[in-house]
């Protein structure tokens, strides 16, 4: 019907174009004929090609400086047909000639990867976006687009960045009416992402907006971990700044290394995910682009596939593809997201003793959001039946010691010139402070002291000598570690 519809009213409208059939009517401006095939942009994929190709020559006549919005028209309509180098001209040139809504739509399309269904291009979405915030159309939408851009570091180049980008997101989220940009600022107040952490006020901004995501959030929210999950000061050192070889041989990787699964924040801030993890690899040959076979365990899922292995430590994955409970979970639909990882890298190291593989994340697609992800994902394995008996904290002996995320606080936090450690411990304990900046280098060690009351304890710091950044300070309790991230201004 609706096909019928639309080709009774195109037929009409070329009458008006052809006087010498209908002399009495005046003749549609391009600015009515693009609005007459806008109207039917969410009915574009019920029509047959015959009439797409109909309205593509009826509007391309059109498309000019002076009918921005017939291109826009025409870019939809290429869309439709797949033509997608054809169709971000036609929106590009929209934009260029300042229609609003095309520049949205060519930014959400590059945000999508509608004109390369393999790769998205966040540059390009940011710099449509700016486009459409310079035309002042839609700056709420724009604010929260561009901010979400940011918040997810999604234009970034690198992995880990102490000069991130969560300021800037703060800022167009705190710009934008959009309920989506005061759903995302209440996520960044209630993980501390770039702000300090303040759950109250980040219940409350949910509580306040009333959108589905928010109050579905709002329930959620209390089985959610939002602190980081401490790791140790050489294993973030190694995640920050893994191994750049390792030659893989099949007498070194025909084996099972177990270890953890390591996802950062989406600037490598902090740990947000920690899980155990086994890979089983099979490399016959390492000539050529032999292929290797390969056994995965995460989270009670075991996935076998084959893969190539590369330039001695790049390990390309044909389908390393496993599915995990979603972060910041808003939707009862969108409980679990699924990993796509093509690429590792993988390094040797020594780590706290154990002699280690690291496997660094190259390229990393969330399936079910459709993104590209920033966060810096880590695999820190050994080999299967070396266990901490050989490792530097072998010394001490296992500690019924439980150093949980609430373990100690930290204050003031951005710290000044001087900070306190508060933490409560009922037993006998080594207790090691160390002060690592943002990339695992150690800057401060203070002398080891011997914890013998019972009850809360203040360390006092002096940090004077710390230059302006990010910092991570490490407690070390009979071996084990327990962090944090400060930031002093």
């Amino acid at each position: 019907m609706k096909k019928l519809n639309f080709l009774g009213v195109l037929i009409i409208t070329l009458c008006f174009v052809h006087q010498s059939y209908a002399q009495d009517f005046t003749p549609l401006s391009c600015d009515e004929k693009a609005d007459l095939i806008i109207s039917y942009k969410n009915q574009l994929g019920d029509f047959p090609d015959e009439i797409l190709d109909e309205m593509l020559d009826y509007i391309s006549t059109c498309a000019s400086r002076s009918s921005p919005k017939s291109f826009y028209a025409k870019g939809m309509i290429l869309l439709e047909k797949k033509s997608y180098r054809a169709a971000e001209s036609a929106m590009q040139l929209a934009g260029y000639y300042k229609h609003g809504p095309a520049q949205i739509e060519h930014g959400m399309n590059y945000l999508h990867g509608k004109y390369n269904l393999r790769r998205k291009n966040y540059g390009k979405a940011s710099s449509s976006f700016r486009d459409a915030a310079q035309n002042n159309y839609k700056m709420d939408l724009v604010n929260y687009l561009t901010g979400y851009v940011n918040l997810k570091g999604l234009n970034s180049s690198r992995q880990f960045q102490e000069n991130h980008d969560y300021p800037q997101a703060k800022y167009f989220f705190e710009h934008s009416n959009h309920p989506m940009a005061k759903h995302w600022l209440a996520v960044m107040y209630y993980y501390g992402y770039g702000v300090e952490k303040d759950e109250q006020k980040a219940l409350q901004m949910l509580s306040e907006n009333d959108i589905f995501n928010s109050r579905f959030m709002l329930e959620h929210l209390p089985t959610q971990n939002n602190d980081w999950i401490p790791i140790s000061a050489e294993e973030r050192a190694t995640c920050v700044s893994p191994p750049s070889s390792y030659t893989v041989h099949p007498a070194n990787v025909n084996k099972t290394f177990t270890g953890n699964f390591i996802e950062f924040d989406w600037f490598g801030l902090g740990v947000k995910r920690l899980l155990p993890a086994t890979l089983t690899l099979d490399v016959s040959s390492v000539s050529g682009d032999d292929p290797f076979t390969y056994d995965f365990t995460i989270e009670g899922q075991t996935i076998s596939g084959t893969g190539i292995v590369r330039v001695n430590n790049w390990l390309y994955f044909d389908d390393l593809t496993f599915t995990l409970p979603r972060l910041h979970q808003d939707h009862p639909e969108k409980s679990n997201v699924t990993y796509k990882i093509n690429q590792l890298n993988v390094g040797e190291k020594t780590i706290d003793g154990i002699p280690s593989l690291v496997f660094r994340s190259v390229d990393v697609e969330l399936l079910e959001l459709k993104e590209h992800i920033k966060a810096p994902i880590r695999l820190i394995l050994h080999e299967e039946g070396t266990t901490q008996a050989t490792s530097s904290r072998a010394a001490t002996p296992a500690s019924p010691i439980v150093v949980d995320k609430n373990f100690a606080t930290i204050s003031p936090n951005p710290i000044g010139d001087q900070f306190n450690i508060t933490y409560t411990l009922h037993q006998t304990a080594d207790i090691q402070v160390s002060v690592y900046d943002f990339y695992g280098q150690q800057k401060m060690r203070v002398p080891s002291q011997k914890n013998t009351s019972n009850g809360e304890q203040v360390i006092t710091i002096n940090s004077a000598a710390l230059p302006s950044g990010t910092y991570i300070i490490q407690m070390t309790i009979d071996g084990q570690p327990y962090s944090k991230t400060v930031v002093k201004l």
